[in-house]
């Protein structure tokens, strides 16, 4: 008899703390579903196929000094905080070297910006202040063939050595 009041004593003892355990004390987690959601979302390149132990979307769980939205968040962009970055090189043209009819064109393939510089007589160009992103390099000159003919830079940093070799074609 002594045995089956201690077990039981012990069962009533562990489903308490379960309960409790459950509610958290002061807290209470009762607007939680444990199911899956049985469909799709998706924000953004972001996709979530079911849930399981999502909260009831638009309630708010907890008490005390914690508590919990639930539900998604729309997607939000996240938008360049860095600060500006450069692009810098240097161009040799092999024949004639007239640097002055040499261009550098740059397109932020983001925004669809374009900013143009001109190299000095020795080769050498720069773009300062620019917004980290992806760009479009390429350089133009009236009667060279460049190589590469175009570059694909992604500036999350200073970049130098964009360097481009022009040999003079016959017109």
């Amino acid at each position: 008899m002594k045995h089956s009041l201690r077990a039981c004593s012990i069962v009533i003892l562990i489903f308490s703390v379960c309960a409790v355990s459950q509610t958290g004390g002061t807290y209470d987690l009762s607007h939680n579903v444990v199911a899956s959601g049985g469909s799709m979302s998706s924000a953004g390149q972001f996709v979530v196929a079911g849930t399981v132990g999502q909260g009831l979307a638009g309630t708010i769980s907890g008490g005390g000094q914690y508590s919990l939205r639930n539900g998604f968040w729309a997607f939000q962009a996240l938008e360049p905080t860095a600060a500006p970055v450069s692009l810098s090189g240097h161009i040799t043209l092999t024949g004639d070297s007239e640097m002055s009819r040499v261009r550098l064109t740059l397109h932020n393939l983001s925004t669809g910006a374009v900013f143009i510089v001109r190299p000095n007589q020795l080769g050498y160009y720069h773009f300062g202040d620019l917004e980290t992103g992806v760009y479009l390099l390429r350089p133009e000159g009236q009667g060279y063939r460049f190589s590469p003919t175009e570059l694909v830079v992604s500036l999350l940093d200073d970049l130098e050595q964009a360097d481009f070799a022009g040999v003079r074609i016959d017109q």
